[in-house]
């Protein structure tokens, strides 16, 4: 206590000096030395005057006696008492002799101290080791200041703490509380403690309302000054805590009882700058608050509005951004720049928002851009994503109309400069109203209002797309006929209604067959005279293909030729992509026809046909030996030109380059070299399309040290900047299951499988559901661990993602295929057997390599039996006889795709340059052939027999036009030998009829 009260006066002592260590041991060791003390037999009695023996007496005596112990004499005549033995109290260490001096005087201030404290307080009545006033701890900071003294400044920072942190948070301080802890503050920004003055001033805000005078007078502004240097020397490195910058925006936010008067040029740069980091940070939680503080200071600036606005968009606050621009941004005076900027960004926030306000932020930008304002041009774009922004909030047809009609009674040409956009925009929403007259009404209407023209070839073919949706095809007919023949007679207008007509083709080919698709096309072409785009003549080839019509589509390319459409590059990508995906060439006969095709002429190739080449070409399966080599070779006789340099330097170059130069490193195992063209791309701003993430993906997996990781991220920074990545997490879970240790008991390779199926779910790795295929791939490893029944169980339920009339859709891929079929050869089942196999047969696939391989695999599981079924082996032999016979006429088919399309190349190619018609050099050059063909087939026969041949070949070729040239060529040469053998006597028909078959069965 004695201690305590010491310390209490002593820190009112201007000499105080804070002890040393030597000093604190003293008074321990003193402090310790008073309860022993109080034990002893004489301090029981406090009225005993009995004489204690001194510490050195005790010690002196030790060795004689017990401590305690009197002689006779010393005890007179009293009666004899038997007395405890006295401790011994132990001699306190020496201290050295400055020591003890500096301790006498640090006692000699500390009584002097108290001393004076006491005379001082003995009029006052008050205590003299009260805690101290308002205007000591004043003094004391004064003092402080005077005499630059950190020590004392300390303690006056301590006592002001302890003062507010006593009371509860809430309870307003009195105005001189304020101003001490207001002049404490600035001394210790002044004396350089800016952390003392922060903690201060927080301290203070945190009990209660504060006026703005009073917050003011803290120095508010110099303090976040030095705060924001410290986050500025952060920001540079990246790594601003979010705490700190909380703490400094609440500082500087903090909310007077009435509204803020102040406005310094000072407090709105601070305000800005810690916006900006707000922003850069993406803490975002206070920046509301931060606009209002900044705008206090600068009333109406609107560059900092629309710059503020612009940044809550690109981070995503659509409406916040909306928000302050209908708040703030309505009642400036933007510049035309302004508007042009802000406005852009606004409409984006209301389309993405989902029509958030797109009333309001509709008026506001008519406001300005009318002829009072004059703030810029209200854009045609502004007002069409508004209007269907509103639809999509609203889904309400008389609203979204009503605010159509408020632009049009102001005069829809004086507010918006391209009308027909926004008429075609109140169409196409009328249409998802389910209100085709009000769509009707309108076009009519913007004809009538001159608006919209009856050429206008947009508004008509949105039209026609509409009516193709809901079903009215007699509509559209009457729609795109409406146009007439000047818009189609046009080079420019006639190829972009040829090309939006494609998509409604599309529509049409859904619910139709082929034979009626192609039907409405020649209708279209023949009739309306639509011309011919190469859209419609790669959508046109693309259908033969998918159903493998060969005779179909040598007669779409020669109908094409013969209504004038320009044999170009169109032609050569659309047999070469026929002839690589539908009629699975190999890569040799590939380019043969693609050399062939280019020497022809240089406009039969472009840049897509020399990609498509070499992506064949990178897609090559060869042996291990030979494949790099071979890779080597076959790029290089394909002529492809490459930017390998241009990519690997990271120079400008397009997206599809970046793809091709990625697939070229990863096929000749430089898997590091493609990750680095991916993230090069990514860093410089290209916009590469997802699959090349795939291949970066892909080739961060092939990998085995960090794969996995270099995938994640990868996928990770891809979604950052919005990229799907839907389709990448199945290479994860794919990559996963590929490496289940083959060494594994097949047990535990089924267990492995499960494990990684369930955490994917468990992590949401999987979305709503598994992926196709994955399921194939784990049904794959579940065939491997010898475990047929969780194999087909797997396999059909990722058919049932490919429900066919409501049932699940077995063997709809090859490799669903290749799993039902060796997890049913496994069982010996022959009658699921029978049905996978009639189910492949029906698919395109059946002449793929891969399904033959996986019916050649099946039949070796089935020998390999110890009881093989002879049955099962007998049927999967069957099925391998007919895949071979079926790629055999397959290749046929190629062969005369290949034959054909050349020849009608060739015929258009002649027609053009001599400016004849194409039907007569095709005829011409049939003719040539066939008599070629038939002189080399009729040698050895007559003279009048083979004139007889010729002549009867040239009065019947007009007349089998229908049909392919290979049926033609046969059913007519069967005809004139069979005249030639009734006329002449001629032997041989029987060879001869070997040769030819009939018609029905020629190319069965």
């Amino acid at each position: 206590m004695a201690l305590a009260i010491e310390e209490d006066a002593a820190l009112f002592d201007p000499s105080y000096v804070p002890p040393t260590a030597a000093t604190d041991r003293w008074n321990i060791g003193r402090a310790r030395s008073i309860p022993r003390e109080r034990q002893l037999p004489h301090a029981i009695n406090p009225a005993s005057t009995e004489r204690q023996p001194e510490t050195a007496d005790t010690f002196g005596r030790r060795q004689d006696s017990f401590v305690g112990q009197h002689s006779e004499d010393a005890r007179g005549d009293r009666a004899p008492v038997t007395q405890k033995p006295a401790r011994a109290r132990i001699k306190e260490a020496t201290v050295p002799p400055p020591i003890r001096l500096h301790a006498e005087q640090h006692k000699t201030s500390v009584l002097d101290a108290a001393g004076k404290k006491l005379k001082t307080s003995t009029t006052s009545g008050r205590s003299p080791f009260a805690f101290p006033r308002t205007d000591e701890i004043r003094t004391m900071i004064k003092q402080a200041t005077s005499s630059k003294s950190r020590e004392l400044l300390d303690q006056a920072h301590s006592l002001v703490v302890q003062a507010l942190t006593a009371e509860h948070k809430g309870v307003p301080l009195d105005n001189p509380m304020i101003d001490v802890c207001a002049l404490l503050c600035r001394t210790c920004q002044d004396m350089g403690n800016f952390d003392a003055a922060r903690e201060v001033l927080e301290l203070v805000l945190e009990r209660g309302p504060v006026s703005e005078a009073a917050y003011y007078s803290f120095q508010p502004l110099e303090l976040l000054d030095e705060i924001v240097g410290k986050l500025d020397v952060l920001a540079e490195d990246g790594r601003v805590p979010r705490s700190s910058l909380s703490a400094a925006v609440d500082l500087y936010c903090y909310r007077f009882p009435a509204e803020p008067q102040m406005r310094t040029e000072h407090g709105f740069n601070i305000g800005k700058r810690l916006t900006e980091m707000s922003f850069d940070a993406s803490s975002l939680a206070q920046i509301e608050t931060l606009y209002w503080r900044c705008i206090s200071h600068h009333r109406d600036d609107i560059r900092f509005t629309e710059w503020y606005i612009t940044q809550l968009h690109e981070k995503g606050e659509h409406k916040l951004a909306i928000k302050f621009f209908c708040l703030t941004y309505a009642k400036m005076s933007p510049t035309f720049a302004s508007i042009e900027e802000v406005g852009t960004a606004v409409v984006e926030s209301v389309v993405k928002a989902q029509g958030y306000k797109a009333s309001k932020v509709l008026q506001t930008l008519a406001q300005h851009c009318s002829g009072e304002w004059n703030a810029g041009e209200l854009h045609s774009t502004w007002v069409m994503k508004l209007l269907d922004a509103h639809w999509t909030w609203k889904h309400d047809l008389d609203e979204t109309a009503a605010l159509f009609t408020s632009l049009k009674q102001r005069g829809l040409k004086n507010v918006v400069r391209h009308p027909d956009g926004v008429w075609r925009v109140m169409i196409e929403i009328a249409y998802k109203a389910g209100r085709p007259d009000v769509a009707d009404s309108y076009f009519k209407e913007a004809i009538a209002e001159k608006d919209v023209f009856e050429t206008d070839y947009l508004t008509v073919m949105l039209l026609a797309t509409l009516k193709a949706k809901a079903g009215d095809w007699a509509g559209v007919y009457q729609a795109i006929g409406g146009l007439g023949p000047k818009v189609f007679q046009d080079a420019y207008m006639g190829e972009r209604v040829s090309r939006r007509l494609v998509p409604i083709l599309k529509l049409y080919a859904d619910n139709h067959t082929i034979a009626e698709t192609d039907a409405l096309v020649r209708r279209f072409i023949t009739e309306l005279r639509v011309p011919i785009c190469q859209h419609l003549v790669t959508f046109m080839a693309n259908e033969y293909g998918s159903v493998r019509d060969l005779t179909s589509l040598l007669a779409w390319l020669e109908y094409c030729a013969a209504q004038g459409f320009k044999v170009n590059a169109t032609f050569t990508n659309a047999v070469l992509s026929s002839c690589r995906h539908t009629w699975k060439f190999c890569y040799k006969d590939l380019r043969n026809l693609y050399l062939k095709l280019k020497a022809a002429g240089e406009e039969y190739t472009d840049d897509y046909t020399e990609r498509m080449m070499a992506d064949a070409a990178l897609s090559l399966a060869s042996p291990k030996k030979e494949w790099r080599g071979h890779l080597r070779n076959l790029i290089g006789s394909t002529r492809i030109k490459t930017a390998k340099s241009v990519v690997m330097a990271g120079k400008a170059c397009s997206a599809d380059d970046i793809v091709l130069r990625m697939k070229e490193e990863i096929v000749l195992r430089r898997q590091q070299n493609a990750i680095k063209i991916y993230c090069r791309a990514v860093r410089q701003g290209f916009e590469l399309p997802v699959p090349a993430l795939h291949l970066a993906i892909k080739a961060a997996l092939v990998t085995q040290d960090g794969g996995l990781e270099t995938a994640w991220d990868l996928i990770r920074k891809a979604e950052k900047r919005g990229v799907d990545i839907s389709s990448c997490t199945v290479r994860i879970i794919k990559a996963q299951l590929d490496r289940i240790d083959p060494a594994l008991e097949n047990e535990q390779k089924y267990q492995a499988i499960m494990r990684i199926l369930d955490e994917a779910k468990q992590s949401g790795l999987c979305g709503d559901g598994f992926s196709d295929v994955v399921l194939n791939q784990a049904a794959h490893m579940c065939l491997k661990a010898n475990n047929a029944g969780a194999a087909i169980k797997i396999a059909m339920t990722a058919a049932q993602a490919h429900e066919v009339g409501g049932k699940p859709s077995p063997c709809y891929n090859v490799y669903n295929f290749a799993v039902l079929l060796q997890a049913w050869t496994v069982r010996r089942d022959v009658r699921m057997l029978r049905h996978v196999v009639a189910r492949a047969k029906a698919q395109l696939y059946w002449t793929d390599m891969f399904c033959l391989k996986a019916l050649k695999n099946a039949g070796r599981t089935a020998r390999g039996h110890r009881f093989p079924d002879g049955e099962v082996v007998a049927l999967l032999d069957e099925a391998v006889e007919h895949c071979v016979r079926a790629r055999d006429e397959l290749r046929d088919e190629g062969l005369q795709l290949q034959s054909g399309a050349l020849e009608i190349m060739r015929a258009a190619a002649e027609a053009q340059k001599k400016g004849g018609a194409f039907e007569d050099v095709l005829l011409a050059q049939r003719q040539d052939a066939q008599e070629m063909s038939a002189s080399e087939e009729a040698k050895g026969m007559g003279a009048d027999a083979v004139e007889e041949l010729l002549m009867a070949k040239r009065h019947d070729t007009k007349g089998n036009m229908s049909l392919s040239s290979a049926k033609r060529r046969g059913a007519r040469l069967k005809e004139e030998m069979e005249r030639g053998r009734e006329d002449d006597g001629l032997e041989g028909w029987d060879h001869l009829d070997k040769a030819f078959p009939s018609e029905e069965h020629a190319f069965d």
